[in-house]
Formats: C-alpha cells, sequence, structure tokens
C-alpha cells in the first residue's frame, strides 16, 4: 500500500474503497445500463442509455500490456465489463476491476484483438489480426467457435437478430449465423478495399464504409446492393451512423446526411477544418468535432445550434465522442478526457490521464483511441498504455493536489541575477487538477505563469522583464528587473482538485549576489507532432499514484 494512495493495489488492478459499497452494488444491479455494442447500439449514434455527473474522480484502474492505438472500447453486461487488449481478452468485475476470467488462459494470443466485443445472448463476438471472428463463453471465456475471413478483422461487430455482421481487410462484408458461426451471406459483400470501420444496422438495412471511398448499403437479409454513395476527400471516420431515419457521414470537412432507405442526400455542412471522427447523432441531435479543437452541435435539419468560438482541445482526437444524460464526453490522444455540457459546449471537467507507468519526476504520456463509456454513473476510459480507467462522481477523493518544488532546489544558496526559472510539478490522482485555481506566489507576490497540461509543469521566469499579475495569470504591468536582493526569498504554489480539495505549498531558498550566475536549465523538447494540452487538464499522475502493476503472464 502506498501513502497517497486512495485506495488498495494489486497486480494488474487498483481500487478506491467506495464508502458504501454494499449500497451502491445493489444499485448498480438494479439500474443496470448494459452496453452490448460499439457506441451503444447497432446504429452507433454514440448515445449512453444514461447520464453521468460531473465532476467525477478515479475510482479504479486496471491495467494490462501496452496496446498502442488500442481502438476497443469495453462491453458492459449487468455487472461484467468485457475488455479486449492487445493480445488478450478480459473479463473484470465493474465494481472492483478484478480479473474474473482472460482468454487465452496460458500464453497470450499470436494475434491482437482490435475490435469493441459485441454480446448477445451470453456469447462475445470480437475481431482480430489474425482473421478470425471469435464467439467467447460470456461466463467462462470458452471459445465456442471461429470464423475465419481472409484478412484482419478491425471492424467492430454488430449483432441484430442472430446475425453478426462486420467486415474485414480483405474488403468484405460478412453476415454469419451467431449461434453457430455459419455464413448466411455467401462469399460475403464484397468491396474494392477494406471495411474497417463498424457495420451500422438499422430496418433491415446494413450501412458500411469501404476504403474505396464509398458508402454502401445493403439489404441485412440477402446482402443485395440497394445503393451506394462515392465519398470525396479524406476519410477520418469509417464507420456510418444512422438515427431519425437518416445516415450520417463525414469526409474531409464535410457532414452529409443522407435519407437511410433510399441514400438521398438531405443536407450537408461544410465546417471550418476536417471533421476527425464519426459524429454523435441522435434524439434530433448531431454533434461533431474537428480538427481545430472544436466542437459544433446542429439539429437533424441541419440547422447550427452552437459551435465552441475557442478551441476546446489541441491534442488530437482520434475516437469517436460519446453523449451521455447532457454530459459530452472527449478523449484525445496524450491522455486528455473532456466534459462539456451538451446544450453549450461549456467545459463542466477535464482530466489529464498519465501511463500507468508515470512517476511524478518522469511523467509519460497515453493516448485514448477508443470511444469513451458510460454505463450506471460510470465512465470507463480505454488508454493504450493498457488500462481501463474507471471514474464516478462517487468516488471518494478527500486528498488534495500533490506540488513538488523543481527549481530552485528548496534551500539552495545561489545568485539573484535574472534570468531565474521556477518550476513545480501539480498532480492530482482523484479528480483533477482545476486549473483556474492555481496560484504562483513569489514573495507573497502574485506573478504571471504558465501552466503545461501535458505535463503538470507550473512555470515562471524572472527576466529582464518581470510581469506583476493576479493570482489568475492576467498581466498587471511590467517594469525593469534588479537582482534579487541579498537573504531567503519564498515560492508558494496554491491548487484546488475539482472536489475543492486545496493544498499550499511552500518552499525557500537563500539569495547571495556575491556567488557566481548559475547557468540556465535545459528544457526537454516537446515530442513532435504532440503539444501540451492548454486549459488545464487534471490528474496527471494518473497511472503513478494507481500503478496497478501487470497482468501476470507478460
Amino acid at each position: 500500500m502506498q501513502a497517497r494512495l486512495k485506495g488498495l493495489t494489486f497486480a494488474g488492478w487498483s481500487r478506491v474503497l467506495p464508502v458504501c459499497a454494499v449500497t451502491m452494488l445493489i444499485a448498480s444491479v438494479a439500474l443496470a445500463q448494459d452496453v452490448v455494442a460499439y457506441r451503444f447500439s447497432p446504429t452507433h449514434g454514440g448515445i449512453a442509455a444514461g447520464g453521468i455527473q460531473m465532476p467525477v474522480a478515479m475510482y479504479w484502474r486496471y491495467t494490462a500490456s501496452p496496446a498502442p492505438q488500442n481502438p476497443a472500447a469495453p462491453a458492459i453486461v449487468g455487472n461484467t465489463i468485457y475488455y479486449a487488449c492487445r493480445d488478450r481478452f478480459y473479463a473484470l468485475d465493474a465494481e472492483t476491476g478484478r480479473v474474473i476470467w482472460r482468454y487465452p488462459t496460458d500464453q497470450p494470443l499470436n494475434a491482437q484483438f482490435r475490435t469493441t466485443p459485441a454480446v448477445a445472448d451470453g456469447i462475445i463476438y470480437v475481431g482480430a489480426t489474425d482473421s478470425n471472428l471469435y464467439a467467447l463463453s460470456a461466463t467462462t471465456g470458452k471459445v465456442l467457435w471461429t470464423f475465419r475471413a481472409q484478412g484482419a478483422i478491425l471492424s467492430h461487430p454488430t449483432v441484430v437478430n442472430d446475425v453478426v455482421y462486420f467486415g474485414s481487410a480483405d474488403g468484405r462484408v460478412y453476415a454469419i449465423n451467431a449461434k453457430t458461426g455459419e455464413p448466411i451471406w455467401r462469399g460475403g459483400f464484397r468491396t474494392l478495399d477494406a471495411v474497417n470501420g463498424a457495420v451500422a444496422v438499422a430496418d433491415d438495412m446494413v450501412y458500411f464504409i469501404s476504403a474505396d471511398q464509398t458508402l454502401y448499403a445493403a439489404a441485412a437479409p440477402t446482402g443485395l446492393l440497394l445503393w451506394r454513395m462515392r465519398l470525396p476527400g479524406t476519410l477520418y471516420a469509417l464507420s456510418p451512423v444512422v438515427a431519425d431515419r437518416n445516415v450520417y457521414v463525414v469526409a474531409s470537412n464535410v457532414l452529409y446526411v443522407l435519407q437511410a432507405r433510399s441514400g438521398r442526400q438531405l443536407w450537408a455542412r461544410t465546417l471550418s477544418d476536417d471533421i476527425v471522427t464519426e459524429p454523435v447523432a441522435g434524439n434530433s441531435m448531431i454533434y461533431v468535432l474537428t480538427r481545430d479543437g472544436r466542437v459544433w452541435a446542429f439539429d437533424n435539419t441541419g440547422k447550427l445550434l452552437w459551435n465552441t468560438k475557442e478551441p476546446v482541445f489541441t491534442n488530437q482526437v482520434v475516437a469517436p465522442p460519446t453523449l451521455a444524460g447532457n454530459v459530452l464526453v472527449i478523449g484525445t490522444t496524450r491522455g486528455g478526457i473532456y466534459g462539456l455540457d451538451a446544450s453549450n459546449g461549456n467545459v463542466l471537467w477535464k482530466y489529464l490521464l498519465q501511463s500507468s507507468s508515470s512517476t511524478p519526476e518522469r511523467p509519460t504520456f497515453t493516448d485514448i483511441t477508443a470511444p469513451p463509456v458510460v454505463a450506471n454513473g460510470t465512465l470507463y476510459i480505454v488508454s493504450d498504455d493498457g488500462s481501463l480507467t474507471a471514474f464516478r462522481a462517487d468516488a471518494p477523493d478527500s486528498i488534495p493536489p500533490t506540488i513538488t518544488e523543481l527549481e530552485p532546489t528548496r534551500g539552495i544558496a545561489m545568485s539573484g541575477a535574472p534570468p531565474i526559472r521556477f518550476r513545480a510539478l501539480i498532480s492530482d490522482d482523484g479528480s483533477g487538477i482545476r486549473t483556474d485555481s492555481i496560484q504562483f506566489f513569489l514573495d507573497d507576490k502574485p506573478v504571471k505563469y504558465e501552466f503545461d497540461l501535458a505535463k503538470g509543469e507550473i512555470t515562471y521566469l524572472w527576466g529582464t522583464k518581470e510581469a506583476s499579475a493576479t493570482p489568475t495569470g492576467q498581466e498587471g504591468g511590467a517594469a525593469t528587473v534588479r537582482p534579487l536582493a541579498d537573504g531567503r526569498h519564498t515560492v508558494k504554489v496554491v491548487a484546488e482538485d475539482w472536489r475543492g480539495n486545496r493544498t499550499e505549498y511552500t518552499w525557500s531558498f537563500i539569495v547571495d549576489n556575491t556567488l557566481r550566475k548559475r547557468p540556465a536549465t535545459t528544457q526537454p523538447r516537446t515530442q513532435p507532432g504532440a503539444p501540451g494540452v492548454p486549459g488545464g487538464l487534471g490528474g496527471r499522475r494518473g497511472g503513478g499514484g494507481f500503478p496497478g502493476g501487470r497482468d501476470d503472464g507478460y
């Protein structure tokens, strides 16, 4: 057990101790909201059955083997989570994160599971890069049957009326019997390139996108082509969405809306930048994300209801967002998680999930490349360090953020000649840092600081010009800087998390201007293509505070 851990840590998983575990367990059973398909339904609209209250805090975290760019979100049935991670498939207890079973039980699979599982009638369906669709027993993990395609299966399977629909890198879409694995469409539906997105199913029709730049609609019982549409530009989102009897697809910076039965275009909207994922669509609403970090909301007639004027995020979004009640949940590369008010785009909560191998001294990063999942008041996030992390609004979080000084070192004697760099790390394992609460003081005077969310690092440079500031970092004025006076000087950093837990951390150093000026600290260069997240994500040590270890057998 670690001193700051908000729960217990075991091999491969970590758990926050609930205050009312029995009550919550009974409630979770009574209010079970199963998630049995990619993006919650066969139409892949991205709308959860229940809502999520913000802000949330980390509840538990399970860590398996690293799985770079893992696109597989978990499925949830009752109190069991089904989780595909690299070369194993897991069943976890939804209340604790404990492993119930795993497949394979001994040696890892000589392939990778890369799809969100579908669950129906006690059977789990999951695709792998060895060209097999696996049917596993939901209770034991035993293989019931496999179906072999001619290429890797990266298409999330969809089950409707005892039929499993999925695409393959061999350019075909398959329909097979969910009980036996026998093909229903003889030879599958052939396209000219890989079909790696999910197949949407609605009203006896199936919809899918091939890398040949075409959206296809076929009859679900027979696989006969009904209509198709050539998509121009670049395809970032490979899965069509069906809602309100319409089909929603994106290509480059255009959102297309088609009549589901005929394929007739109803309307299209051209946005300021490329649309990077599938939209959220349903209940007469559509939400899309663009590469410039903005979020757009339309009604199902194409009327713009609102859009964020400034970027909400700058790190890349790979996975589509999720709508849970009135909260739009977005995950980004480098661990950013955002909860937005779906009625206006206001940020309700934001968090930075670090890799499970992260420490305060050596923070490392992980990408969120699978859609967020919300069920039974819990937010589940898959990150490509191999972790599945659960967040809840009622998860205990009474521990304030941790602040560690980096420069100047506590008690050091140094010259007061400018420039002098001041640095500290701020982290919070539970609900994350609320950055509008951060204050930085030098000798009890608020100063203008910078906060790098990707590192959890606050910095202030005493240079040739000193900008006095309010505690929120707004510039107040400038004047020529003289060396700091001889004697003891104090630095204070104040921060709160989203639960209002507050930390004030003070350290001091000594200025002796007879000493030679120290050389400036060389800052490590930011990894190209992965800029820091602006604005204030929290929970910098997500994995470091909840190490979880690795699943035995790796």
